[in-house]
């Protein structure tokens, strides 16, 4: 037997970013299996660099299925990688690191304890300067 650990559930869950778009670093990246598509894809992690929100995470999955992986291609290509219009290889480690702007918008979804927000990145584009973000 296992000795016990002691958790601490007095802090309230993180509420969700506000709507707008945020400076990122991409800070992980998780290969997967869909449940039931049975499709690959990559859940890359990206934490807020700047302003009041810095240290926060977002994910996105992003399909690798053929007809489905114009996200990554949109990822990929604000980070500044040029993407032909071929098969490729991407190794997503060599994406650790890199900056981008995205936008948070919020989803509601379905839950035992009932109906919540959560954040869902919508856009993405190369880093914009601080003058020029939202914020």
């Amino acid at each position: 037997m296992s000795p016990s650990i002691r958790v601490d559930f007095s802090q309230p869950a993180f509420e969700p970013l506000p709507e707008s778009a945020y400076h990122v670093a991409i800070t992980g990246c998780k290969s997967g299996v869909g449940r039931e598509s049975g499709k690959p894809y990559l859940n890359w992690e990206f934490t807020v660099q700047d302003g009041d929100y810095t240290g926060r995470k977002l994910w996105l999955i992003t399909s690798l299925a053929p007809k489905a992986n114009f996200r990554l291609k949109q990822l990929l290509e604000s980070v500044g990688a040029s993407i032909p219009s071929a098969e490729i290889d991407v190794d997503p480690s060599e994406y650790i690191g890199r900056e981008l702007t995205l936008t948070v918008i919020h989803q509601v979804y379905s839950s035992p304890e009932g109906d919540k927000i959560q954040d869902r990145v919508d856009k993405l584009m190369a880093l914009q300067t601080p003058s020029r973000r939202s914020r």
